[in-house]
């Protein structure tokens, strides 16, 4: 728990820092009428404040997951949608390093599961994605359909992750170190949330790299949920 605690105190710490000094800064560049510095200012505290919310909900999500407050209740859910409604909420960040986001979930389709736990994972699946790929790449999400139930997939063109890391990387008591290729700074807790999440519905996460280049994610969604 105190590992934990600190792990929380670093990551809530350095996005904090980002918007220390700005308001100096943007009268700085405004006195030397650099509009493109403030520009990129601009962007980099869009991209410091997504990152403080993505933390601040996966902490608060993970704080009422183990005191028990999150209830498990399944309902009919049309995945294709919420798919594209975590598409457009990483819109904005990925069309700013020309990362291509696409859909390729048939519309109409419905499956059963636990709308807020299927969200949080595809929102931090996406995350992810998006962190660790250059710029120019692309970024998916899928379906496979099985005998035995559902394979909701992440596919991204990024830097894979180190094969020694990915036993670990669903362990929240395990420090990970992992700044994104566009200065994010991870916090490790995203993961094991759905990690979490998927077992809550007898399902599993599995990630591998694929061959050549970039990462697949996937949460097995049994039909028994």
């Amino acid at each position: 728990k105190d590992r934990f605690f600190s792990m929380i105190a670093h990551d809530l710490r350095s996005p904090l820092i980002s918007f220390q000094g700005i308001s100096k800064q943007i009268n700085f560049f405004l006195t030397k009428n650099e509009t493109e510095k403030i520009k990129e200012l601009g962007k980099n505290i869009d991209k410091s404040a997504q990152n403080l919310q993505i933390l601040l909900d996966n902490l608060l999500t993970w704080s009422l997951l183990q005191q028990g407050e999150i209830g498990f209740k399944t309902e009919i859910v049309d995945i294709y949608t919420l798919a594209k409604d975590n598409l457009l909420t990483f819109s904005p960040s990925a069309s700013a390093y020309q990362i291509k986001l696409t859909n390729h979930i048939p519309k109409d389709t419905l499956i059963t599961a636990d709308k807020m736990m299927l969200n949080t994972i595809l929102h931090n699946f996406l995350s992810n994605a998006i962190k660790f790929t250059p710029d120019g790449g692309q970024v998916c999400l899928k379906i496979d359909f099985l005998s035995t139930g559902y394979l909701i997939i992440c596919e991204d063109t990024g830097i894979g992750v180190a094969p020694e890391k990915i036993p670990d990387i669903f362990k929240v008591e395990i420090r990970k170190n992992s700044k994104g290729l566009h200065g994010e700074k991870g916090n490790g807790i995203g993961l094991p949330l759905c990690y979490e999440f998927a077992l809550l519905h007898n399902g599993n996460i599995n990630l591998r790299n694929k061959e050549g280049k970039g990462t697949v994610i996937a949460f097995y969604l049994p039909f028994t949920t």
